[in-house]
């Protein structure tokens, strides 16, 4: 099932962007409408989407630094931070670019970090964009 749902993820027209969103996509070509499945293929799509999420108090650029040094793959030169707006905490992506675009096909890591706090490092980035560049 999971090489189905990367198959699903490559060709999709739209680049998903949310954990939420890429299972309801996934849900839906697949017809499984059951909440069981539905849990189950939850976890199916981290996997096939080279997702993980953590849950911290703080993140900090350093933390975020090291992510991308411990995970870039050989033929990538930079990542991004995307910060999402969400109502009670911040919701950070950490993923690779090709050129401006991020790669969120499930093809290199994504790391999605829901935070109380950013660290000052972040935080300052983010006064002026959603996207911070890194490289």
């Amino acid at each position: 099932m999971i090489d189905e749902i990367r198959i699903l993820i490559k060709n999709s027209d739209k680049i998903y962007r949310d954990l939420a969103s890429l299972t309801s996509y996934v849900v839906e070509k697949l017809s499984l409408n059951t909440p069981e499945k539905r849990e189950e293929l939850a976890e199916s799509v981290k996997i096939a989407w080279s997702y993980e999420e953590i849950h911290v108090k703080n993140f900090t650029l350093n933390e975020a630094v090291s992510w991308f040094k411990d995970n870039m793959p050989n033929n990538v030169s930079n990542g991004c931070i995307l910060k999402m707006n969400v109502k009670l905490d911040n919701e950070l992506h950490l993923c690779f670019m090709d050129g401006d675009e991020p790669l969120l096909r499930g093809n290199y890591p994504h790391l999605s970090v829901k935070t109380k706090t950013i660290g000052e490092g972040l935080s300052e980035r983010f006064k002026t964009t959603d996207m911070i560049i890194v490289g």
